[in-house]
């Protein structure tokens, strides 16, 4: 057998990975579930109080929408009606959102929790 010769495999079978919708952008970095709100939010960083919107969270972080003055890497606190006060690190972000990660250990964990849990929200 010549290894320039052509190799003929037969008809490619789709398998049942193929059928499954693409991950949203970002989701195969997830190690936790998204939950989709629409509640508003304020950024406190020194002592400046920012509104914005929170649109979705998780146990490790959550996006928010707003014109908020911050850069990859600052961190401030984020403040939403019925939970704890969330220590925040911006991961990512662009014109009008930014998505940030939670550095809070886990008796704020418990309470997301069960704010998540008390709104019935779905992912």
């Amino acid at each position: 057998m010549s290894h320039d010769a052509p190799v003929s495999v037969g008809p490619v079978v789709p398998t049942a990975a193929d059928d499954k919708p693409a991950a949203p952008r970002g989701a195969e970095k997830r190690a936790t579930r998204r939950y989709h709100v629409d509640d508003p939010a304020l950024v406190i960083v020194g002592s400046q109080a920012l509104a914005c919107r929170l649109c979705d969270i998780s146990f490790g972080g959550a996006m928010l929408e707003g014109d908020l003055p911050l850069q990859v890497g600052d961190h401030f606190q984020l403040m939403v009606l019925d939970l704890p006060e969330l220590i925040c690190r911006v991961a990512h972000c662009g014109p009008g959102f930014m998505g940030v990660s939670f550095a809070n250990g886990p008796e704020r964990r418990h309470a997301l929790g069960e704010w998540i849990r008390s709104r019935g929200l779905k992912s």
